[in-house]
């Protein structure tokens, strides 16, 4: 869900780089202007039981995993068996405006975001692939906004346990403030091609 808050970790590692860059949380967002920083950063996280409940009664959950601390990194193979790695298409989700904003602002590469924040996904559950639609259909009567993002795959010996494809061209552009903001290490790239 888009709704989440961020990560506790997260959370204070952007605190402190506020703090230095004199941001504060009454202020205005820099990325949304009808709401302050503090809005943003205090928006309470969603509780998925009864979400989760449903889809287990209905036999549909194999797995579940929030993303909190470690950001999708972490949070997503703590619900995955060490043979297989979850592959996310960024094209699937729109990364929110706040963290497009930390990742220029604060000059944090895709890998460091991915590695930090839940970059907008606040639980990730593992459906078997004949009963997807089955189960979008349960979230949807209980109020969710459910989408795919990703499928499981054999995972090689030694491989990471996530790989997110399309993150920097997905995620390059801030549609509310109608700009681009590059991530740090691909702005020279872009650059030489003009």
């Amino acid at each position: 869900s888009l709704h989440d808050a961020l990560p506790i970790y997260g959370f204070s590692l952007l605190r402190s780089l506020a703090e230095a860059a004199g941001i504060k949380y009454n202020g205005v967002a820099p990325f949304d202007p009808t709401r302050t920083f503090g809005e943003v950063l205090l928006m309470p996280s969603c509780i998925y039981s009864h979400a989760l409940l449903a889809l287990s009664r209905a036999g549909k959950l194999k797995g579940a995993a929030p993303i909190t601390s470690g950001g999708l990194c972490r949070g997503i193979p703590r619900a995955l068996p060490k043979e297989l790695q979850a592959h996310l298409r960024a094209d699937k989700w729109e990364l929110p405006a706040v963290f497009r904003w930390i990742a220029w602002k604060f000059e944090i590469p895709i890998q460091e975001m991915i590695a930090t924040f839940n970059c907008g996904i606040g639980m990730t559950l593992v459906v078997g692939h004949e009963h997807k639609e089955e189960a979008l259909q349960i979230l949807k009567a209980l109020h969710e906004e459910p989408f795919v993002i990703g499928e499981l795959v054999p995972r090689a010996e030694g491989a990471e346990h996530i790989v997110v494809q399309g993150a920097e061209s997905s995620w390059l552009t801030l549609p509310e403030l109608g700009v681009s903001m590059p991530f740090p290490g691909r702005s020279e790239e872009r650059r030489v091609g003009k």
